[in-house]
């Protein structure tokens, strides 16, 4: 997701090859950098990593097979809650402001900050996620006003500390996070939790027809 190459050698591949219609695709793929991370690191292509992996790889690759899904397909993007100030997340909080980091480019050739502002590794996570929940609410009016029965949702999976996730993380930290998190404030989900909540928006029968929630 990281390399748009790579997206549209998947979208490719997946047309030439497999040639089926989709019934479910899930955007679930994502990174958060270390809270200490001082300076942005980029994609391939030039993006903010963070960004450029949660949100642009997952709108090319929607894009990309918007034609390949079948009449009633669902499509899944595993936001968080953190998207929203109102959480009372600690760290800056989630503004696009008025887009002004996209102005004259996004990463090397520009802003690293979708709200033109200072780099920060919490904050640019959180806007990630605010990225996908506007993608979905957004994508979800378009195509009911194309009369597509394709429907788009997102989740939050809650608080999943697993190592995979917090690869970018110091590991030190990680380490005495996850367990506090798991076993002393037990505001932590597991791996199986979060995998259930994409499940259930997936496949869950009451939510066909439902879109942009």
């Amino acid at each position: 997701l990281a390399s748009l190459a790579s997206v549209r050698g998947f979208a490719a591949a997946w047309k030439r090859d497999v040639k089926r219609p989709i019934d479910v695709l899930a955007c679930n793929g994502g990174l958060a950098l270390g809270q200490d991370q001082e300076d942005p690191q980029f994609t391939e292509d030039g993006f903010e990593v963070t960004v450029g992996t949660n949100h642009l790889g997952h709108f090319l690759l929607v894009n990309l097979l918007l034609a390949e899904l079948s009449p009633a397909a669902r499509v899944v993007v595993t936001a968080s809650s953190v998207h929203d100030p109102a959480t009372g997340d600690p760290g800056g909080q989630a503004t696009l402001g008025t887009l002004a980091g996209l102005a004259p480019g996004f990463g090397r050739g520009g802003a690293a900050m979708v709200d033109g502002g200072a780099f920060d590794a919490g904050k640019a996570y959180k806007d990630s996620k605010l990225c996908n929940v506007m993608f979905t609410l957004e994508l979800a009016r378009r195509l009911k006003k194309e009369g597509s029965q394709v429907t788009v949702n997102c989740l939050s999976p809650g608080l999943i500390p697993s190592p995979t996730f917090f690869r970018y993380q110091n590991q030190g930290f990680s380490s005495v996070f996850a367990f506090a998190a798991s076993n002393v404030l037990r505001i932590a989900e597991t791996t199986q939790f979060g995998g259930d909540t994409l499940t259930y928006m997936a496949l869950e029968p009451s939510l066909a027809g439902r879109s942009g929630v």
